[in-house]
């Protein structure tokens, strides 16, 4: 009989562990992809602050675009307290400058290993390939920052944008083949009604649901229903 060495561990997200009973692998690099209003920024806040309420793991939110006090600002909204958790050095919310995206890589892997961070989220991968020339550039980016993330042992988000009214996971399509899983937020027209639906599209080495689920954006952040699903046929458009 073999024996998997495999460890796993828990997204953090409500309702998530019910469609990864087992959870994912320690390491995993996880691409986070949804179109615009899909919680995709919630979902990394609250990942980090449940890595260090929940988990007690050291954690880095890593930012290209979003000025740090606006998330610090937006986590407040929902009762996550920023602040207090990097005065106790366990969260960083750091902004990275997408231009010098080698350099960023020495500093991210500097940020990991002076922490001794568990958990990362990438905000997002979308805001530095954008500048990049062609895809074989963004492949090569792609796979040293998934070498930085996996070498050190971070189970991290990636979170990327994908176009509205696509069918497309990533805007480059070459993130998705990297990874070493895809979780996708959308919206769906429903009975006259667009509602957010979640799907894992894939997760190396875990077993998961396959099926489209419900989810929202509470007041204490994203909340994923295992048991409320969507019929795939009941769906008239996505976004």
């Amino acid at each position: 009989m073999v024996v998997s060495d495999l460890k796993y561990t828990s997204l953090l997200i409500p309702g998530l562990d019910g469609l990864i009973p087992e959870g994912v692998p320690e390491g995993s690099q996880i691409l986070l992809s949804g179109t615009v209003g899909t919680g995709k920024t919630v979902f990394g806040l609250q990942y980090v602050y449940n890595a260090c309420t929940v988990a007690n793991e050291p954690a880095i939110f890593a930012t290209f675009e979003e000025h740090t006090f606006e998330l610090r600002k937006q986590a407040r909204k929902f009762g996550w307290n920023f602040e207090e958790l990097e005065s106790r050095g366990v969260l960083l919310i750091k902004r990275y400058d997408p231009f010098i995206m080698e350099e960023v890589l020495s500093i991210l892997q500097n940020d990991i290993k002076r922490m001794g961070a568990k958990r990362v989220v990438i905000h997002t991968v979308s805001n530095f390939t954008i500048y990049m020339k062609d895809l074989a550039e963004i492949r090569r980016t792609i796979v040293k920052l998934y070498d930085v993330l996996k070498l050190n042992g971070c189970t991290s988000i990636l979170v990327c944008e994908s176009p509205p009214g696509s069918t497309a996971i990533s805007r480059s399509g070459v993130e998705e083949f990297v990874v070493d899983g895809v979780i996708r937020l959308r919206k769906a027209l429903i009975d006259n009604e667009f509602k957010l639906v979640l799907n894992i599209w894939k997760l190396r080495g875990a077993s998961h649901s396959n099926k489209l689920h419900l989810y929202e954006i509470t007041e204490n952040g994203v909340v994923i229903y295992p048991d409320r699903t969507v019929d795939m046929e009941q769906v008239e458009f996505y976004t």
